[in-house]
């Protein structure tokens, strides 16, 4: 009886610990540690996906309107064979004119002879938003996506559906980028969420809250030097020396107090009101380690054009207290004024374009 179960023991511990070949990583392209191996490997025991000759998946392709259109209504359960002859995707696309998946107004994109181009994220937003019924959400969409105006008309409801449904997720700087391709492992990621709900990804912030969540971590990793205002809920106080630092008691009562520099990360509410996201005010004799940490806050909005913002503010400074200075810098428009009570102060409102 002890052997028996020894044996049966053994035979389960074979059965997980079997090796990567034995799921759909018989492709020799996907590994185990790839972050959509889970995905290619579901989709293609689903007879979802399908790789290459030579067994080779390639994930890193970019995927095709015709590949995610076949994936899409795989996904649904379709089976369909083109005849002898035709190209090859073409069954599949005359069965979603039919069955409505593809509409009349597809027809620019969706025919024979551009079935073999890249598919757009826009595209494929449509596709998604009508395979799974979804609709549009009532929410502000402007505060999750920063670039919807960027989106044609007739794409605004199937991307706000795709987007807030979890079937297709924006990028880390909260834009959308319609225009966009996809490889084919991340279009494995978005085929799972149209046909499992526990897969999708749902937007859990406005560009607001995820912007003072990014503030107060950075502020975090600096906490010695920083104080945070919780009388206004938005405002980060930094300075080098320590002592200097305000209370929270002088911060609730607007008294005068000292520092390098302030953020001030506008709330929606602060937006509607103020016009700008951000509001920045620094010394410009500030040391050269609050230097370096406000330009490390700065690369979080400006990743590849941080450097300029103090350089530019420096500039205005020189040119006298009422100077002022507007400047277009990594998509963002940057207005640049100066304390006019004799001090060496800087403020700086960023705006969203």
């Amino acid at each position: 009886m002890i052997k028996k179960m020894r044996s049966a023991v053994a035979v389960g511990l074979a059965l997980v610990m079997l090796p990567a070949t034995s799921f759909a990583a018989y492709f020799s392209d996907v590994k185990v540690s790839d972050w959509f191996y889970q995905g290619v490997q579901k989709l293609e025991a689903r007879g979802i996906v399908s790789g290459y000759g030579s067994n080779v998946f390639k994930p890193n392709n970019t995927v095709t309107r015709a590949e995610f259109l076949k994936m899409v209504m795989a996904g649904k359960g379709y089976k369909i064979n083109s005849l002898v002859g035709d190209y090859w995707a073409k069954a599949w696309m005359d069965q979603a004119y039919m069955d409505g998946l593809l509409d009349s107004s597809d027809q620019k994109f969706f025919t024979i002879s551009k079935m073999d181009q890249p598919i757009t994220r826009r595209e494929m937003a449509k596709l998604a938003a009508k395979a799974t019924n979804s609709y549009a959400s009532d929410k502000n969409v402007y505060s999750y996506i920063t670039d919807f105006d960027t989106i044609e008309m007739e794409y605004k409801d199937a991307v706000n559906a795709a987007f807030f449904n979890g079937l297709i997720t924006g990028y880390t700087d909260n834009t959308f980028k319609p225009y966009n391709t996809l490889t084919r492992a991340e279009a494995c990621a978005v085929i799972l969420r149209i046909i499992d709900k526990s897969e999708r990804v749902y937007p859990s912030m406005t560009i607001y809250q995820k912007r003072l969540s990014e503030t107060k971590s950075f502020m975090n990793m600096h906490f010695n030097n920083f104080v945070f205002n919780e009388t206004t809920g938005t405002g980060f106080v930094y300075n080098t020396t320590i002592m200097k630092l305000p209370t929270p008691s002088m911060l609730a009562k607007g008294g005068n107090y000292e520092y390098d520099f302030t953020i001030d990360v506008m709330t929606e509410a602060l937006k509607d009101q103020n016009g700008y996201d951000y509001m920045i005010r620094y010394d410009v004799n500030m040391g050269s380690e609050a230097k370096a940490v406000l330009n490390d806050y700065l690369k979080l909005i400006l990743p590849y054009d941080y450097a300029k913002v103090m350089e530019l503010g420096n500039q205005n400074f020189a040119a006298g207290a009422r100077s002022t200075k507007t400047a277009e810098v990594g998509g963002w428009t940057l207005q640049f004024s100066n304390s006019l009570s004799g001090d060496s102060k800087v403020t700086i409102k960023i705006y969203q374009k």
